[in-house]
């Protein structure tokens, strides 16, 4: 299984502000929703993510 990251952690590997989560989010990137304020991701899902952007920039 992997390792959960928090929106701190994938805003740091991906050297982005938290805000810009959000709207990755909104784009698409999917989480796991673990309370009211609370959401993990798959490092597995940030890695598809950015891949699918890349791809629609091309």
């Amino acid at each position: 299984m992997d390792e959960l990251l928090t929106v701190k952690e994938v805003a740091a590997k991906l050297k982005v502000s938290r805000p810009t989560i959000y709207t990755f989010i909104g784009l698409g990137l999917k989480f796991i929703k673990l309370g009211e304020r609370s959401v993990r991701f798959r490092p597995s899902e940030v890695e598809r993510f950015v891949k699918t952007m890349e791809q629609k920039t091309k």
